[in-house]
């Protein structure tokens, strides 16, 4: 598969930077291209202001993860990204294993969960189904309806650490 990949190392943000950014540039340049362009982030947290500013404008944004998982198992990115113009992607650690949370009262806690399994690969599920056979229950206590579920059916249920230590590699 043939394709660029635009890469960006210490850049914290925008007023530390000695050589800032023009991201609607870049932005343009890629999407005029016919070769499909990546953009590689090490660390989707410590970039904050570069992911941030390529989400915004609706790119290709990928880490180094995932390059590596690509080239490890000699895929092409575009099996990950299904093609499309725009997509986050982390990793594939999670590879489109269903996931399902319980007991996590605070939203924005949900959303942030929702977000790391969102660019790991993962595929959120609000309803916690005994049929799906590739499903994880992550929990942040026991005793809940779908947590009293996922054990006597076998299901595998985690805490919330699996998935911080799984977004860490």
């Amino acid at each position: 598969e043939k394709i660029k990949c635009c890469t960006s190392y210490n850049i914290e943000s925008h007023e530390t930077s000695k050589h800032p950014f023009d991201f609607d540039a870049i932005v343009r340049e890629s999407k005029a291209s016919l070769v499909p362009h990546y953009f590689v982030l090490h660390d989707f947290d410590r970039q904050e202001y570069v992911y941030k500013n390529l989400a915004e404008r609706k790119v290709r944004i990928i880490g180094i993860t995932l390059l590596l998982q690509c080239c490890v198992r000699d895929l092409a990115l575009s099996n990950f990204t299904g093609g499309k113009d725009y997509c986050s992607l982390f990793n594939f650690s999670l590879g489109r294993l269903c996931i399902c949370f319980t007991n996590f009262g605070s939203k924005t806690e949900l959303n942030e969960l929702s977000w790391m399994v969102k660019v790991m690969g993962g595929v959120l599920k609000r309803d916690y189904d005994t049929a799906i056979d590739n499903i994880v229950l992550i929990a942040n206590s026991a005793g809940r309806e779908k947590f009293e579920s996922a054990s006597q059916t076998g299901k595998v249920c985690v805490k919330r650490k699996w998935l911080d230590d799984l977004f860490k590699m």
